[in-house]
């Protein structure tokens, strides 16, 4: 019986640290005036020091075609406001693109981005925010729970009645 229950909670953490190991993202859209923007962030979750990548995808209007020729510009704020990485008015013809990024300290940051022009038109600013987290390479709260299954896995083994009677 203490097997099939010490079994039981092993599953337990690694179905819990399987969800840590996930490659990347699922898409997240975000809506401004005249296109759709879509962030994909791989690996994720993000871990600081790790090289990311920002896959970002320009969405026309009510639809799910990608928009072509869109003038953007994508900054990055940490946690406390300050901007620590932004890129010039850049074009894109197919309209995805994809920023390499550094992440240098855990917690929340914000990916800003900038739409100044549609399909060589210029536009009045459009801005859309992505509120992402950065953690620890690898979460304390997996940490205790490895800690945690192992005393009950060598109390259970040392003291074979601890947990039936």
């Amino acid at each position: 019986m203490r097997r099939i229950i010490f079994l039981g909670m092993a599953l337990l953490v690694l179905s819990i640290s399987s969800a840590y190991a996930q490659e990347s993202s699922e898409p997240i859209k975000m809506e401004a005036d005249s296109v759709d923007v879509e962030l994909k962030i791989e690996p994720f979750p993000i871990e600081p020091e790790q090289q990311t990548k920002l896959d970002i995808r320009f969405v026309e209007k009510g639809s799910d075609k990608t928009q072509i020729h869109v003038d953007y510009v994508v900054s990055i704020k940490d946690k406390d406001g300050n901007e620590v990485f932004r890129t010039p008015l850049t074009h894109t013809n197919e309209g995805e693109i994809t920023v390499p990024y550094v992440f240098l300290s855990e917690g929340s940051h914000t990916i800003i981005v900038e739409i100044q022009g549609i399909l060589f038109q210029p536009i009045p600013t459009e801005t859309v925010e992505f509120s992402i987290n950065v953690v620890p390479e690898f979460p304390l709260g997996v940490l205790a729970a490895f800690g945690i299954v192992t005393v009950i896995g060598i109390m259970m083994m040392r003291k074979p009645n601890l947990f039936t009677k």
